[in-house]
């Protein structure tokens, strides 16, 4: 009966942890469409930047793009690198379920719910 009971708890989890996967998913085909638009948009001020005067400006500007962009990358980068880490602890636990298995889920589903922004 407990054995019941712990894989019927293990097929919630999963199923829950692939609804969350999949809206993270999602989340990130957003993120990579708003990063190609920043792409444009940055190429875009470029070239309005480069049309300007003050060379300092333009500098601090372009720094600036290049940074928010970086980080950007990186923010995708580092999220599909934990979603790929989830989806083997998901994978490895839900061919051998075990006690522990729930405790390794949740770690596993709160390094990727650590990296979400906050929505202030």
């Amino acid at each position: 009966m407990i054995d019941l009971l712990i894989f019927i708890l293990v097929i919630i989890v999963v199923f829950g942890a692939v609804i969350e996967n999949i809206r993270l998913k999602n989340k990130n085909v957003e993120l990579m469409f708003l990063l190609a638009q920043s792409t444009i948009d940055i190429n875009s001020i470029k070239q309005r930047i480069e049309n300007q005067t003050d060379n300092v400006e333009q500098e601090h500007l372009i720094a600036f793009l290049n940074e928010t962009r970086d980080m950007a990358y990186k923010y995708i980068e580092d999220l599909q690198n934990e979603l790929i880490k989830f989806a083997k602890v998901l994978e490895q636990e839900s061919l051998s379920p075990n006690d522990l298995s729930v405790p390794r889920i949740k770690k596993a589903f709160d390094s990727i719910e650590s990296m979400r922004p906050n929505e202030d």
